[in-house]
C-alpha cells in the first residue's frame, strides 16, 4: 500500500514537472506568439472582425479565437471581461470541455489537444484582456529540421538521420 502511494506520489511530481505556464496579455487583434503557443482571432461567420481598443479586445458573434501549440494543450484559462452594456456571448470549443462564465471572469478548457477553436456564441460580445495557457512539454517542438530539441536526442539535421 505504502509503495502504491509513492508510485502515485512519484507520478503526480512528474506530471506536474513536464507541464508549462504560459501567461498572455492580448494588446492587438493581431497574431499572438509566445513560448511555442499561437493565437490568432478571426472574423469567421461574424458580422464584424475582432478589434483591440483601449480597454482590450472586443470579439464579436461567431468570431473564432484558436490557440494552437507544439506539444498538447491541457487547460487553458480565459479572463473574460463584460462589454459595456452589450450582451455578454456565449462561447464553445471544438474540442475538450469548456466552462464559460455568465457573466466577466474566468472561463476553463480542459481537454488534450494541439489546436483548439473557439468560436462565439450567435449574439452578444466578449472582451479579452488575459488569458493562461498549460501545455505538456514547454516549447518543446516535434523534429523540424532545425535547431535541437530536448526530445529528439541529438543534433538535429533535416532528416534527423546524421550528425
Amino acid at each position: 500500500m505504502l509503495m502504491k502511494k509513492i508510485l502515485l506520489l512519484a507520478s503526480a511530481i512528474f506530471i506536474s514537472a513536464m507541464s508549462f505556464a504560459t501567461d498572455i496579455t492580448i494588446t492587438s487583434a493581431d497574431v499572438i506568439k509566445k513560448d511555442g503557443i499561437t493565437i490568432s482571432f478571426a472574423k469567421a461567420d461574424g458580422a464584424n472582425s475582432p478589434a483591440w481598443f483601449d480597454k482590450g479586445l472586443r470579439l464579436y458573434a461567431k468570431n473564432t479565437v484558436t490557440i494552437t501549440a507544439n506539444s498538447d494543450i491541457t487547460s487553458i484559462t480565459f479572463k473574460w471581461e463584460k462589454q459595456g452594456s452589450k450582451d455578454f456571448a456565449s462561447l464553445k470549443a471544438n474540442v475538450g470541455s469548456y466552462s464559460h462564465p455568465s457573466s466577466a471572469g474566468q472561463g476553463t478548457w480542459i481537454g488534450s489537444a494541439r489546436k483548439v477553436v473557439f468560436t462565439l456564441g450567435n449574439k452578444g460580445q466578449l472582451q479579452l484582456n488575459t488569458l493562461s495557457v498549460i501545455t505538456t512539454g514547454g516549447n518543446d517542438t516535434p523534429d523540424d529540421g532545425g535547431e535541437d530539441t530536448p526530445d529528439d536526442g541529438g543534433e538535429d539535421t533535416p532528416d534527423d538521420g546524421g550528425e
